[in-house]
């Protein structure tokens, strides 16, 4: 199946859960909505009810803070039970649909559990909870996307990108600032004005490749990311005492870290900007829908241009209500807020925080990151693959056995050469941590 063809196929398009649409890349999928609302029949929109819309912004402080309980936490945000249906958290009922659920899978030859499981349960429990623990409809999503990993043979096209070509690809997306939330989910950030200079340069990326960037990004997110801040999370030196980045119950497992916290940063942006990135902006949306499913912690919308509570009261009512306690919209001054969610040094400065970073930087990454991270072996010009402590470039994946933890190459890497070229060769790892 050629990738022009899986933009378009059933199996690449995110179903609506009852109630709502369903979310998948935070940052992509919530911007993608605001200039859906545009396209949107005016019949669909008088249907909304905007009087009630109107009156939940207006409620908001004149900041563009939104309402907040005893605890000092958004309401929308605090609200949201963040280990309900996650690994280790799961109620007898869920425990077991999530058996069956896996039995079901086993049966249609979709999952392994043996020697070593195919997949592991976080990601398993991410389509049942995208689907309501619905069994049927779980395992209908997960076959569509391990149809469609085949077909496009995602695992060699990560393993296989070039790595200056990756490096560039991020410029357009949501980038990880290398810092975790106090819930331990890395921090993401989308700054669309940042787009705007580059747009002739998106444009001129044939559409099948624009494609494939975006999947190999979101594999360095399923692969990387989310996989260094879970072991992370899982490793505080004492995970059942709640610290200042984990403010869980004190008898509560740590969180299993399957999805990000986004910023979403529209300052600068006009509207017909916005709209001159529709089309790149659904395409992506579209994806993490159907094929990277709850993986939305929290979304927070900052800089919020004067139009947009008008589009949010529209569009709003697309979403589930689990999708929508985890939007969060401030306005100009969102430190404050931000600052209860997200440690003042892990907070960029623009937002309120402490930390020297820009959507255009490489990630920062914390004292503990780099430690797992470390420094990658040498490649064929006797180099480093990276440096210590630094993010590698290029497709980079996270693993662990046991109480070892380290970073490597995925198999099959295209090792780049001295003289600028990348060549396949089997790739050389870092030293197991």
């Amino acid at each position: 199946m050629s990738w022009e063809k899986g933009m378009g196929d059933e199996s690449t398009k995110g179903e609506m859960n009852e109630g709502g649409r369903t979310e998948g890349g935070a940052a992509i999928v919530m911007t993608a909505a605001i200039v859906d609302a545009r396209l949107a029949p005016v019949s669909v929109i008088t249907s909304l009810d905007l009087t009630c819309a109107m009156s939940w912004f207006t409620s908001r402080r004149t900041s563009g803070e939104s309402e907040r309980h005893e605890g000092g936490l958004p309401a929308s945000l605090s609200h949201h039970q963040i280990l309900a249906g996650r690994l280790g958290h799961l109620n007898e009922q869920q425990q077991a649909t999530f058996a069956k659920f896996k039995a079901e899978l086993e049966s249609a030859q979709l999952y392994s559990p043996t020697p070593t499981p195919s997949h592991d349960d976080s990601t398993l429990l991410r389509f049942l909870r995208a689907r309501k623990f619905d069994p049927a409809a779980a395992r209908k999503q997960f076959a569509a996307t391990e149809q469609w990993r085949k077909e496009n043979d995602v695992d060699r096209l990560f393993a296989t990108f070039d790595t200056d070509e990756m490096e560039a690809a991020k410029r357009f997306y949501p980038r990880w600032t290398g810092r975790r939330d106090k819930t331990g989910h890395p921090v993401y950030v989308f700054r669309l004005a940042a787009l705007q200079p580059l747009q002739k340069e998106l444009n001129a990326v044939p559409p099948e490749r624009r494609y494939q960037r975006i999947v190999a990004l979101w594999e360095v997110m399923r692969q990387f990311a989310t996989p260094l801040c879970n072991y992370l999370a899982q490793t505080a030196p004492n995970p059942s005492e709640p610290t200042s980045r984990d403010p869980s119950p004190s008898n509560a497992p740590p969180p299993d870290i399957c999805a990000v916290t986004s910023i979403i940063d529209l300052a600068d942006i006009s509207f017909s900007a916005m709209w001159s990135l529709r089309h790149h902006l659904q395409e992506a949306s579209a994806l993490a829908t159907a094929h990277y499913p709850e993986c939305m912690h929290s979304t927070i919308v900052v800089n919020s241009p004067s139009f947009f509570p008008t589009i949010w009261g529209w569009i709003k009512a697309w979403f589930d209500e689990g999708t929508r306690l985890k939007v969060h919209v401030l306005g100009r001054d969102p430190g404050p807020t931000l600052r209860e969610l997200i440690e003042e040094g892990d907070l960029p400065k623009a937002y309120g925080g402490t930390l020297d970073f820009v959507f255009e930087d490489e990630p920062v990454l914390d004292e503990a990151a780099k430690a797992v991270v470390g420094e990658g072996a040498p490649g064929p010009d006797g180099k480093p693959q990276w440096t210590l402590g630094q993010v590698p470039r290029g497709p980079a994946v996270f693993k662990q056995d046991g109480g070892k933890a380290w970073v490597e190459r995925p198999a099959g890497f295209v090792m780049p050469q001295a003289n600028g070229n990348q060549t396949a060769e089997a790739a050389t790892n870092g030293d197991a941590k």
